[in-house]
């Protein structure tokens, strides 16, 4: 790491320390309403850094606020833990009528009733579309079938927005109807009472929460609009950096986004955490050098940080270096032992190894630290599959995704578990529909448009699969997977042409000589079929082009002096099978 770097980081420190304590006195309820930002930047930022002495570092949080004044706060924070929704709503309602001779809103107090008011209606409206889940614990998903086998490719997959977003839900001591517009214009109507020299915190929160309902609402331009506005208030509200990777759909937007925010908001070192956010989750369709060079950086100023420490686990699976990916997870188990979406991902990565001791091992460890968690259900899921218990598999992903709640991220994952393991049960209607639910989760998944790419295919319904395939060829153009199973598909129509050329590319991408035959070991036949002797001749001479003769080259030659004779060149045939019998005397 160069020294203008070192002393870039050095300063961001300084910064986040200094803008965090500045926010914390800005009011009592921030300790709520930035939980998940403070968390973060303590955590992998302050605490995980290398580069300066915390202990110099000085700094006591004072409030604005009387002793009463507290107690009603700590009383409405408690209540928002416990998910007592409606008793918040009644306390701050109370408290405002006995205040009610003060001309003047406590902006904070207005926020944590809007807040109150958007997470009643999302607990309302998750169990409504757990009730109306296909995977839901007492429906049998069989039951789907039919309408599956009507579903078009191009059929909308965002089933819980458009079902559920205009839902009204009841809330508060009047029970007055609320949904997600109502909620925005209150949200709206406080900012714009806001001085906006005043209030740059609050209203990096209120921004921040109003992007994050126009995603629901998928309405991504003002969405990342809004979040924009919440970084320019706060650089630091790291909520607003996650919100906006969600609403990235494809690589090319990165970049688009990533200039849009670098000359809009003042630079700081969650810059340089969203683009390895970003960059993991596109990791195959970027430039790969460019993301490890800057996550290695960022790692050597940070090696406490969970996030990066995470990202560079995760890393090491994407690149196929398993013995190196358990490695990484085994350390970061060692250092975070009680943290299960760490033993959640690790889980995955022993399964991919068929490591079943170290499997189950793992599943006790988590069962010990909370058994009716979605970690534990998940880890327990993934050895039930490993001993081929696909029906108990399934199960335990299920109770995973219930106790998942609000997390998208880890439903999509599950949703995609359980297709695979409808696949490996050769239930492919069930299969579509798991993917399905995975997408409405994340439409950015790789493995869901993958899946149901294959489990079409596998139903003979090959242009639905074409379609599929060429969204997992939007997202990783440089997979030579996608590219293989499109060829497939395209054979199967007698679209010949088109399944060479994908071919060709899949060959192209491929780097094992191993897995490059195997893919010429299609084009061959491929090419026979289309009757092109031309090409035919030029593949089977760039397999014998190999400095080294191998079973590749030695199927070639046959193949090559069958074309010669089939073509009427009988002395070239003729040749060629007499260097092998020369070849085999020697």
């Amino acid at each position: 790491m160069t020294d203008n770097k070192a002393s870039f980081y050095t300063g961001c420190v300084i910064d986040a320390i200094e803008q965090t304590q500045k926010s914390k006195r800005s009011h009592y309820l921030m300790g709520y309403i930035y939980k998940q930002n403070y968390e973060f930047i303590q955590n992998n930022i302050i605490e995980a850094n290398s580069l300066i002495d915390l202990n110099q570092i000085t700094g006591h949080i004072t409030y604005n606020c009387n002793v009463n004044e507290q107690i009603l706060f700590d009383n409405i924070i408690e209540n928002l833990y416990k998910k007592q929704y409606q008793q918040v709503s009644f306390i701050i309602e109370q408290f405002e009528k006995e205040v009610s001779f003060r001309n003047s809103i406590d902006p904070y107090l207005e926020f944590i009733k809007i807040k109150t008011a958007f997470l009643f209606w999302l607990d309302n409206i998750n169990f409504t579309s757990i009730l109306n889940d296909g995977l839901s614990e007492n429906d049998d998903i069989d039951h789907h079938v039919e309408s599956i086998k009507k579903m078009k490719p191009l059929q909308s997959l965002n089933t819980v927005s458009t079902n559920f977003i205009d839902a009204d839900v009841k809330f508060g001591i009047s029970s007055q109807p609320i949904n997600i517009t109502t909620i925005l214009e209150k949200i709206s109507k406080l900012i714009l009472s806001l001085d906006k020299n005043e209030h740059h915190y609050i209203l990096s929160a209120l921004y921040s929460l109003s992007g994050n309902l126009l995603l629901i609402k998928n309405e991504k331009a003002y969405a990342v609009d809004k979040l924009t506005r919440a970084l320019k208030f706060d650089p630091y509200n790291w909520e607003a950096y996650e919100a906006i990777v969600k609403s990235i759909s494809l690589p090319n937007e990165i970049v688009l986004l990533s200039e849009h925010i670098s000359k809009n908001i003042r630079e700081t070192i969650l810059y340089d955490f969203f683009q390895i956010r970003c960059w993991d989750v596109f990791f195959e369709s970027i430039d790969a050098e460019l993301y490890i060079d800057l996550l290695t950086t960022t790692l050597e100023s940070f090696p406490k940080s969970k996030f990066l420490l995470t990202k560079n686990a995760e890393l090491a699976y994407k690149l196929n270096d398993l013995p190196q990916s358990k490695f990484l997870y085994e350390q970061l188990l060692k250092r975070f032992p009680f943290c299960l979406d760490t033993m959640f991902n690790y889980s995955n990565i022993l399964y991919v190894s068929e490591d079943y001791p170290q499997l189950r091992e793992l599943m006790i460890r988590a069962k010990g630290i909370s058994e009716v968690s979605c970690e534990c259900q998940a880890i327990r899921g993934n050895m039930e599959s490993l001993m081929r218990n696909n029906e108990n598999a399934i199960m335990h992903f299920r109770n995973a995704i219930k106790l998942a709640k609000t997390d998208s991220s880890k439903k999509c994952k599950l949703y995609v578990l359980i297709g695979h393991e409808f696949v490996e049960l050769g239930n492919y209607n069930a299969a579509i529909f798991a993917y399905r639910n995975a997408l409405k989760h994340d439409h950015r998944d790789y493995a869901a448009w993958m899946g149901l790419g294959f489990a079409y295919d596998a139903l003979n319904q090959s242009k639905f699969a074409i379609y599929y395939y060429q969204k997992c060829i939007a997202l990783k153009n440089e997979d030579p997977r996608a590219w293989k199973s499109i060829a497939s598909s395209y054979t199967k129509i007698d679209k010949l042409n088109l399944a060479y050329e994908a071919l060709v590319k899949a060959y192209k991408l491929s780097e094992q000589r191993t897995k490059k035959m195997a893919i010429a070991d299609e084009i061959i036949p491929l090419l026979e079929k289309m009757k092109d002797t031309q090409k035919l001749e030029q593949w089977l001479k760039s397999i014998l082009e190999y400095p080294e003769p191998d079973e590749y080259s030695e199927k070639a030659l046959g193949i090559l002096a069958e074309l010669y004779r089939s073509t009427g060149r009988i002395q070239e045939a003729e040749n060629i099978e007499l260097s092998k019998y020369r070849d085999s005397i020697h």
